[in-house]
C-alpha cells in the first residue's frame, strides 16, 4: 500500500459510534473493543484493524498498519457518537504522514 492510498484510507475512515444502553456500574465506553473494516483501493481490497481502550477518560488504541505496525492513534475525542483521532507515520522518504 502506498503512504497516499493509505493516508487516503485512514482520512475517509469516519466513525459514527452508535450509544448502547448499559448498566449505570458499567465503565465500558460504546468505542472500546475490536474494530475492522475493509479498505478498496486501486483495485485491492484490504482489511484494518484497530483496538480500542479508555485511557485517563479518553479514547486510546492503535490501528495495525503494513508488516502488523501498531501505529498509535492520538489527540482522540469522543462526543456525541463521533470517534475522532490522528494517526502518523514516516513515510518511504522519511517524511511525516498525519491523517484525521
Amino acid at each position: 500500500m502506498t503512504r497516499r492510498n493509505f493516508a487516503l484510507c485512514v482520512v475517509a475512515l469516519t466513525f459514527m459510534v452508535a450509544g448502547v444502553a448499559r448498566a449505570a456500574d458499567e465503565k465500558k465506553q460504546p468505542y472500546e473493543g475490536t474494530w475492522k473494516w475493509t479498505v478498496t483501493f486501486n483495485n485491492n481490497t484490504r482489511e484494518q484493524t484497530m483496538k480500542l481502550e479508555t485511557k485517563d477518560g479518553k479514547p486510546a488504541g492503535f490501528i495495525v498498519g503494513r508488516n502488523n505496525t501498531e501505529l498509535k492513534i492520538e489527540d482522540a475525542s469522543f462526543k456525541d457518537g463521533v470517534l475522532a483521532f490522528t494517526v502518523s507515520r514516516r513515510g518511504q522518504d522519511g517524511n511525516k504522514i498525519v491523517s484525521k
